[in-house]
């Protein structure tokens, strides 16, 4: 099941700011309408009693001067129609005069249907007969009729939804330019976050125009300057122990080399010449003791070039990284004579690197082999030493195999290989990609 991704601060702020802004339209909104509904009652109620007193007023008049008969006929033609009402005349007759009121059009000009029904009272009838003294001539009816009114409060209406929504729509734009400028620093941050997490330890985030940023800016580049500090002086701690150590793996190579080579090969020529003088004698038994010390020198010598091979490998120096590369791989071959290898050494470093920078390169080479020989349980394993794609200055190695993995391990031979690629201002990445175990060592060509 997919985990909804959070929304980000700036669309929480502009969807707040935006009910907010609803809420406060809305409850305007209905204050307008009860207010319009009361005035529009009032009007209406005014609008009504005014016209009942102009129809009492002109039916007096008519008949002062006139038969009954002849005022209700005279009558339409007196009235006019006032505001918020229809009046029609009723004659004795049944025969009805009134001003009719015009349809409704929904256009522009008038209020919408909805808006009328919402706002408009109940329709009220008010009857003035017209009587002289038991007989009736007619009858003259006041409905009331609130369109007038409506659509000058829709008119007012439409107005202020057109200045309230622009100043809506403008606040919200302002509110995201506004919002959006002042967290952008927040992307610059998180981008400079993440350039230190990748292990780029020169990352700063500089100065911020935001006031409540700068601070924060500033101490994560505080923060970030003694990182790299500490990590520089640990880097060079790192550098000057491998040296230490590999100075002092040299001087016991040598030591073992100067010292036990010449008194193994002196023992082995006494020796010889014991068991040569015994077997001129016919001491069987002192020649087969001679023979014995032989063989027990020949062990010690044995022994005394794998030690120095793996203190110090004599080729380092003396012979091309390519041939010394080459040569560690046919003898970590015999380890493993069902697994597939497959080599692509460039000679292009020949004569390039230091004695020191072939070392730790060979270094690092022997220690992933012998990783993948340990724990992978390959059937394949590649190595290849080129140029890092792009960067013509950086030296890239690969080691890959087909095994089951053990790039989760931590053990002190991975540390020594980043603790070896970082002295040379390098790294090691070791990944699982499609069935493959990666080891990807970039190391930078010094001049």
């Amino acid at each position: 099941m997919l985990t909804p991704r959070p929304m980000s601060l700036l669309a929480r702020l502009i969807l707040a700011t935006a009910l907010i802004g609803a809420i406060m339209m809305g409850v305007s909104a209905v204050a307008l309408v009860g207010n319009a509904k009361r005035a529009i009652e009032l009007e209406v109620n005014a609008g009504r009693a005014l016209a009942r007193d102009y129809v009492i007023a002109a039916v007096g008049s008519l008949m002062r001067s006139n038969k009954p008969e002849e005022a209700v006929a005279f009558l339409p033609g007196t009235l006019f129609q006032p505001r918020h009402v229809r009046i029609a005349v009723i004659d004795r007759v049944n025969s009805i005069t009134h001003f009719p009121r015009p349809p409704r059009q929904d256009d522009d000009d008038g209020a919408p249907d909805w808006f009328v029904r919402l706002l408009a009272p109940p329709e009220q009838e008010l009857q003035l007969p017209i009587r002289v003294g038991p007989d009736t001539f007619g009858t003259v009816i006041i409905t009331t009729s609130p369109e007038d009114e409506i659509n000058e409060i829709w008119e007012d209406f439409r107005v202020l939804a057109m200045i309230g929504g622009g100043t809506y729509l403008g606040t919200l734009l302002v509110l995201a330019l506004v919002l959006r400028t002042a967290l952008r620093p927040l992307t610059w941050m998180s981008h400079t976050f993440s350039t230190l997490e990748d292990g780029d330890f020169s990352a700063r985030i500089g100065d911020v125009p935001t006031p409540e940023f700068a601070v924060l800016a500033e101490r994560f580049d505080r923060l970030a300057d003694t990182v790299e500090h500490t990590l520089a002086e640990k880097d060079a701690l790192n550098r000057r122990l491998v040296e230490l150590q590999d100075a002092e793996r040299r001087t016991i190579a040598m030591e073992l080399h100067d010292e036990f080579g010449p008194c193994l090969f002196g023992m082995r020529v006494e020796a010889r010449a014991i068991r040569d003088r015994a077997a001129a004698i016919g001491d069987q038994a002192l020649s087969d003791r001679a023979t014995n010390v032989l063989d027990i020198v020949e062990q010690i010598q044995t022994a005394n070039r794998q030690l120095l091979a793996r203190l110090r490998p004599m080729e380092i120096g003396q012979m091309p990284l390519s041939q010394v590369l080459n040569d560690l791989v046919e003898r970590l071959r015999q380890f493993a004579p069902d697994l597939t290898w497959s080599l692509s050494i460039s000679d292009a470093f020949d004569d390039r690197l230091s004695e020191a920078e072939e070392l730790h390169i060979y270094r690092i080479t022997q220690e992933a082999i012998t990783n993948t020989l340990r724990h992978a349980d390959a059937r394949t394993l590649k190595l290849s030493l080129r140029h890092a794609p792009k960067a013509q200055d950086v030296i890239h190695l690969e080691i890959k195999d087909d095994g089951r993995g053990w790039a989760g391990q931590t053990g002190s031979g991975i540390r020594g290989m980043q603790e070896r690629a970082r002295s040379l201002g390098g790294r090691v990445d070791i990944d699982r990609e499609d069935g493959w175990t990666v080891v990807s060592v970039a190391l930078p060509l010094v001049a």
